[in-house]
């Protein structure tokens, strides 16, 4: 939250979509630091905007690509996490926000972005580039709108490349670069935020009590989740 105070935001944008911002599917968002986020740019007296894009694709549009792939691209595709894995576990705790503003951070996920588009298409990759690309045309299309001098990307670290590249690519931007202003234990939350962490988990226990369906979650992961936000609201 200081982090992005200090900027002096005129709009924060952040990792939900405007269709799911407000309802229920909101629960389902990761990363799970967004309530604060949004709570720091109203701090901050800045606008806090949904600008997150999912692709409308199936298991089916995956497999299909996966089914074109050679057996040393599904190997490829398989293993295109193996060196970043071991080098964020390291990273754990307090040293995750200067590992994902690292320049070692951003190349090694470019390269596993890059490994799992070679082998497998966009498509095999969460339509990564795609994705990236109109998180920022939604965000600096309102940033325009509003007239802003200063705006705020709150992804997560392996969006960064990507909104990096296209802000120099298609708006003739430098993206300024955060460096750490204070040690996180000495950032209160406001209760705002652990209000929705507890609202985030009781929505998350309906589903899994209702049997209702939700895309791309098993019902262990969803008792994983809820119980992840019992957790951050109790910190």
């Amino acid at each position: 939250m200081a982090h992005i105070k200090h900027f002096k935001p005129d709009i924060v944008c952040f990792e939900v979509t405007p269709e799911h911002y407000g309802k229920d599917e909101e629960a389902f968002y990761y990363p799970s630091e967004f309530p604060a986020v949004i709570a720091a740019a109203r701090e901050a007296s800045a606008i806090a905007w949904p600008s997150d894009w999912r692709p409308s694709s199936t298991s089916t549009d995956i497999d299909t690509a996966i089914a074109e792939m050679t057996p040393d691209e599904k190997k490829s595709y398989q293993n295109a996490y193996r060196d970043f894995m071991p080098r964020l576990e390291k990273a754990r705790g307090t040293k995750m926000f200067d590992f994902w503003h690292s320049t070692e951070a951003m190349n090694l996920i470019r390269k596993v972005h890059n490994q799992m588009i070679e082998a497998a298409t966009d498509i095999g990759a969460g339509f990564w580039d795609t994705r990236n690309q109109m998180i920022t045309k939604r965000c600096m299309r309102k940033a325009k709108e509003i007239k802003a001098k200063t705006v705020v990307f709150a992804f997560g670290g392996d969006h960064k490349y990507g909104i990096e590249d296209n802000l120099r690519r298609f708006y003739k931007i430098k993206p300024t670069q955060v460096k750490r202003t204070i040690p996180p234990s000495q950032v209160p939350l406001p209760a705002s935020v652990t209000t929705q962490w507890v609202k985030y988990a009781a929505t998350i226990e309906k589903y899994i009590a209702g049997a209702l369906p939700v895309p791309g979650y098993t019902p262990e992961t969803l008792k994983k989740r809820a119980t992840f936000y019992k957790t951050l609201a109790k910190q």
